[in-house]
């Protein structure tokens, strides 16, 4: 916010990233390019709990797509530096289940679960952003080519894998707002929770 470019910000992310596979190439052999870049987006451009602290969607989503590109750009950078290398990335992916079997709450359980996990996790696989949820967002995509990553991004050998709790979904209630850029509200799903009021449910790693 209010620094470089989006693109210069990608630039700068590959110059960082050759300076360390150069340092570090011939005793690193795994590669981790970000960790949990939809806290990165959504949380520091959306939600604004993150620094710096926006509260923008198309700002975050702009973000996102620059995480994907400077991930896409760190993959290249370290494979050809490192050849032996073993390239990932770390998502914090949630589990995610409708708050009851009603067509409205599955739709909106599906959309959530597609900006959560798949809009991060489908061009990481080769797949480009999630159809419905680009549909979803297009109102807010300004600034966002979605066609520049469909061909997804370089392969990886490994993921990382964050997994905190399980998200709830309903779709919202004629006239209520929606904390988000979607038709979907998290609710309780009636388990135990952690003090900063995560759901305890380890089976949804599965």
């Amino acid at each position: 916010a209010g620094g470089w470019p989006d693109r210069e910000v990608v630039a700068r992310f590959a110059d960082y990233t050759a300076i360390l596979a150069d340092r570090f190439g011939d005793r690193v052999r795994h590669w981790l390019t970000l960790n949990e870049p939809w806290c990165i987006a959504m949380l520091g451009y959306g939600i604004g709990r993150h620094a710096p602290g926006v509260q923008d969607w198309n700002a975050a989503l702009r973000a996102a797509h620059h995480t994907h590109l400077a991930h896409r750009a760190a993959v290249d950078v370290i494979r050809a530096a490192v050849p032996e290398a073993r390239i990932g990335i770390a998502l914090n992916l949630h589990h995610v289940d409708p708050a009851t079997e009603t067509d409205d709450d599955r739709a909106a359980a599906r959309l959530h679960d597609g900006s959560a996990n798949r809009w991060f996790l489908d061009p990481v696989l080769g797949r480009g952003y999630p159809r419905d949820v680009v549909a979803a967002y297009e109102p807010i995509l300004e600034g966002v080519d979605v066609a520049e990553l469909e061909g997804g991004t370089p392969p990886i050998d490994v993921l990382g894998v964050n997994y905190y709790t399980r998200n709830v979904i309903r779709a919202p209630r004629e006239g209520e707002a929606v904390p988000g850029p979607y038709p979907a509200v998290m609710v309780s799903g009636g388990l135990p929770e952690t003090e900063m009021g995560w759901e305890v449910h380890p089976d949804g790693l599965r």
